[in-house]
């Protein structure tokens, strides 16, 4: 579980088998870990066990590596099969709209 919540989002999401299941995507505080390196703790639960965290140079490379991570993984989702809807309706949800970057 993550302690120090930077962002967090709650869709749903269809697998390439039909089955539907809530993901919430999390993406921690960069922390440092030692000289030159910085940790970015993300979640991608209902979808993924612990993901993360993902390492940078600095805290915002950390952040910014942890995000391109949580979108790379919901692209390869997607080109395998799933489908993500926003949490309070049935609307498709794409990664541009998810993601905006």
């Amino acid at each position: 579980m993550i302690k120090n919540i930077v962002a967090s989002r709650k869709v749903k999401a269809v697998d390439f088998t039909g089955k539907t299941f809530d993901l919430t995507i999390v993406i921690g505080l960069p922390f440092e870990v030692g000289h030159d390196e910085w940790a970015c703790p993300v979640s991608m639960e209902g979808l993924y066990k612990q993901r993360g965290p993902i390492f940078g140079v600095d805290s915002f490379q950390a952040l910014m590596l942890a995000v391109k991570f949580v979108k790379d993984l919901l692209k390869d989702f997607q080109d395998k099969g799933g489908s993500i809807y926003w949490a309070d309706d049935s609307k498709p949800a794409s990664l541009n709209d998810l993601m905006h970057l």
